[in-house]
């Protein structure tokens, strides 16, 4: 299979000045990685957005730089996208050397999980969603596809062994590692707790208890009697009876009777 091929020009435009490039429908880039300087390049974007489609991270690729005798060997290492518009605003590409070899991660695919284990409340888990190799840039794998059809049982696991022997590439993970397992659903049960303000003030303590009845009672002591307290009775509080109080009788009080008070005439 021919490696796939992009061409690129030298960039001469940088900073600010880039946003006329993307106008014109040409993408920055930038190329830097072993044995190299590195260069700032612009790519067509249409072809750019042809060669995402046909690679992944893992695929080497031939950069044809115009000008230059010999195409490099690099990968599409890094995509910078508009956060808004998601369309592609820059591209970094990093070059090997194509006799040299390298390490990479390589992600995992399982296959042919059985639509059974949900009924049991069983769920197959990726524990290794990666792993680690190394091999020349152009033996390098894209993927690893692993058959996950023998997974039928709680606690049936598939091991680092289990991924399929490439000629060329050494795996760099321990052989009985855990790369996918069947592990059993935990449903999370949701439990609505009353608030311990609320809790407190429905339910009154003993002390509290205690409390009200002794402010009742002393606010029974407070209250004067009908007959004794407060505001007198009218015989014998407040003002005088006409007979007995404040202003004496005309018979016994202030001024003395005719009779027995004041000079005798005897």
């Amino acid at each position: 299979m021919s490696p796939v091929s992009i061409e690129v020009r030298r960039r001469a435009i940088t900073g600010k000045h880039n946003r006329f490039l993307r106008r014109a429908g040409i993408t920055p880039a930038n190329l830097y990685g072993a044995g190299i300087e590195s260069l700032s390049l612009q790519v067509e974007t249409k072809a750019l957005l042809k060669t995402l489609a046909a690679t992944s991270r893992n695929t080497p690729i031939e950069l044809r730089v115009v000008g230059d005798s010999s195409p490099k060997t690099a990968f599409i290492w890094k995509i910078q996208r508009d956060p808004v518009s998601e369309q592609v605003v820059h591209a970094d590409f990093y070059h090997v050397d194509p006799s040299r070899k390298m390490r990479a991660f390589v992600p995992v695919i399982l296959e042919n999980i059985s639509s059974t284990l949900e009924k049991l409340d069983f769920r197959v888990v990726l524990i290794l969603e990666r792993i680690e190799v190394e091999s020349l840039p152009a033996d390098l794998p894209a993927e690893f596809h692993l058959d996950a059809s023998s997974l039928l049982h709680l606690d049936d696991a598939l091991r680092v062994s289990d991924l399929p022997v490439i000629e060329k590439v050494t795996l760099h993970a321990e052989p009985n590692a855990y790369v996918a397992r069947v592990l059993r659903i935990i449903h999370k049960v949701e439990v609505v707790e009353t608030p311990v303000a609320e809790a407190t003030a429905a339910v009154p303590t003993a002390g509290d208890e205690a409390k009200k009845a002794a402010e009742a009672a002393a606010g029974e002591e407070g209250k004067p009697e009908a007959k004794g307290g407060g505001k007198p009775d009218a015989k014998g509080g407040g003002k005088p009876d006409a007979k007995g109080g404040g202003k004496p009788d005309a018979k016994g009080g202030g001024k003395p009777q005719a009779k027995g008070g004041g000079k005798d005439k005897k």
